[in-house]
């Protein structure tokens, strides 16, 4: 079951990183908003969380993000993404299901990931 992200929510994130060029429609069920900024992600393995990393945000939209990085994901692999918001509140954290990586130049790899559902503080609790 797939969660997306209220208006409000995602125009905080949003907010938090410097603009990067705006909506890009295209052929689109929901518009995308290019960024240009780093987040840190954690691989999610059962209820166990790796040590986070850092990847590039490409773009974001109410159902999902568009991450950069040199290591392959498998689809279907889950990750903990930190978005930050743009007033003094903790970082949003969303587990995500990887959707597809594909591959942008010879170091690089583009990882689609669809939002799933907010991660709260303690791993069993995940609120849909």
């Amino acid at each position: 079951m797939a969660l997306e992200l209220p208006e409000d929510v995602l125009q905080q994130v949003v907010g938090s990183f410097p603009p990067d060029g705006g909506a890009d429609v295209g052929q689109r069920k929901t518009p995308r908003t290019s960024l240009c900024a780093g987040v840190r992600v954690r691989r999610c393995e059962g209820a166990a969380l790796s040590p986070s990393i850092d990847m590039g945000l490409k773009d974001i939209s109410p159902g999902g993000v568009c991450l950069l990085h040199y290591d392959r994901f498998e689809s279907g692999a889950r990750l903990v993404v930190e978005l930050p918001m743009r007033e003094d509140t903790q970082p949003l954290q969303v587990l995500c299901s990887v959707r597809y990586c594909r591959q942008v130049n010879e170091d690089l790899l583009a990882v689609g990931a669809e939002f799933i559902a907010l991660w709260a503080a303690e791993p069993d609790a995940v609120a849909a």
